[in-house]
């Protein structure tokens, strides 16, 4: 081999050497980089959704509370709405109106100032709806009848527990 070959092999080794060593620095450096900012990124939104859910829960247990909590006249809503809590329960429509009237006062509130809660429904073994969306445009018909849904029986199976279920 001349020396002139010699001389292109050796200049194009140093010269391509540093270009290989700075490439591969970048490299390391940008995935390094990469890998925390996707970290950071995931962590930010897990406190998000931990955040969300928590308030979500307590929102819940706050309506939990109003149904227990006694009203103008001394009595909680969940003892009014055990005249409802048989199949077979007997009441006349002003006990369903004044039942309203309370879910009423004691959601519509809550309601307005909670983005997340569209409304408060009741649904009872003797086939009754009670609740409204109190301005959020949410309505069920009043002949709704839930027991075909999953969410109906899962609900049903808690016996009296709470049960959360997402959208299906």
């Amino acid at each position: 081999m001349n020396l002139r070959k010699k001389i292109m092999i050796i200049f194009f080794i140093i010269s391509i050497l540093p270009l290989l060593m700075v490439s591969f620095y970048s490299y390391h450096r940008y995935t390094h980089l990469s890998n925390r900012q996707i970290e950071q990124v995931s962590q930010n939104l897990m406190d998000i959704i931990s955040t969300h859910t928590l308030e979500t829960i307590d929102t819940m247990n706050s309506i939990l509370e109003m149904l227990y909590m006694p009203n103008t006249d001394h009595m909680a809503l969940i003892d009014d709405l055990d005249k409802y809590a048989s199949p077979s329960a007997s009441f006349q429509p002003a006990d369903v109106l004044t039942s309203n009237e309370l879910m009423k006062y004691s959601f519509q509130t809550f309601v307005y100032n909670n983005d997340s809660i569209n409304g408060v429904f009741i649904f009872t073994p003797s086939s009754l709806v009670l609740g409204g969306g109190y301005g959020n445009n949410v309505q069920i018909p009043n002949m709704y009848d839930p027991s075909s849904e999953s969410w109906y029986q899962n609900t049903l199976q808690h016996k009296g527990n709470t049960y959360i279920s997402g959208p299906e």
